[in-house]
């Protein structure tokens, strides 16, 4: 190779015993790793031949730095694969839209009212199983006027079967008002009566605690 011409380095590279046996190589091996950025095998020997280094071992020892980097492992490491639960009732049922609804509130929003500002709520009323959207404005976060948005919303929408919520303290309210009022009459005579009459009659369901995820459907 003394004739050849290509570059000294090249021609009469500096041999160095492998790393385990010397630091100096392992030191060699992991800057020039880095200098490739993280590239495989082949192109990180390459880099140390291109510079005139030949270390004894080179394919097995990059190899064993390639296995041990932190980096390296976390780019080549298999994708990993989701596993998802089965869809609730209220999500997959064939049913006319708005029949199983989520419900959240988002805001608030100034209007002027005079020379005042006043803060409004949108409340906005999600189809869990075509993602349609109906909303309402509700002038505080009180159960009154959330009531008072859900009973716009069914007299436009019509009746549905289930109304699904997170635990906000005017949900809640709502809920309890409403199952309070029922409870003093002749509960399932009068559930058996409105759902002849195809009146709104409905359910509460609202997700665990700190678990909003539960509703399946992006309300606001």
């Amino acid at each position: 190779m003394r004739n050849s011409p290509t570059d000294i380095n090249q021609k009469h590279p500096i041999i160095l015993p492998g790393p385990k046996s010397c630091q100096i190589t392992t030191l060699l091996l992991r800057h020039y790793h880095d200098r490739t950025h993280h590239q495989g095998r082949g192109i990180t020997i390459n880099e140390l031949r291109a510079n005139g280094l030949w270390i004894l071992g080179c394919s097995k020892a990059v190899s064993n730095l390639n296995y041990h980097c932190l980096t390296c492992r976390r780019l080549r490491s298999r994708a990993q694969e989701q596993n998802m639960a089965d869809l609730p009732t209220d999500r997959v049922d064939p049913c006319p839209p708005f029949t199983y609804c989520g419900v959240d509130y988002f805001g608030p929003f100034l209007v002027e009212e005079g020379r005042r500002e006043l803060k409004r709520y949108d409340v906005i009323f999600t189809c869990l199983t075509c993602k349609a959207v109906h909303m309402e404005i509700a002038n505080t976060l009180d159960t009154d006027s959330f009531i008072n948005a859900l009973r716009r919303f069914l007299s436009v929408r019509g009746p549905i079967r289930q109304l699904r919520s997170d635990r906000c303290t005017n949900f809640i309210g709502a809920e309890r008002a409403l199952r309070e009022a029922v409870s003093e009459l002749h509960e399932n005579r009068i559930a058996q009566f409105l759902l002849k009459e195809g009146c709104d009659y409905f359910t509460f369901k609202m997700n665990v605690s700190s678990a909003s995820h539960m509703g399946g459907a992006v309300y606001g």
